[in-house]
């Protein structure tokens, strides 16, 4: 599976040496009630 890129529903994802999936980490935040996007922490 090394060198296979993945294109899903939210995100696009690819698999390392050791076949594990790669992703993002999207991190949003709360404020007066409302969900907003704070930011992605790439691997």
């Amino acid at each position: 599976m090394k060198g296979i890129n993945y294109q899903g529903a939210s995100i696009i994802s690819h698999y390392d040496t050791k076949r594990h999936p790669v992703k993002n980490v999207i991190i949003n935040k709360i404020e007066n009630g409302r969900v907003n996007f704070y930011k992605v922490i790439e691997p």
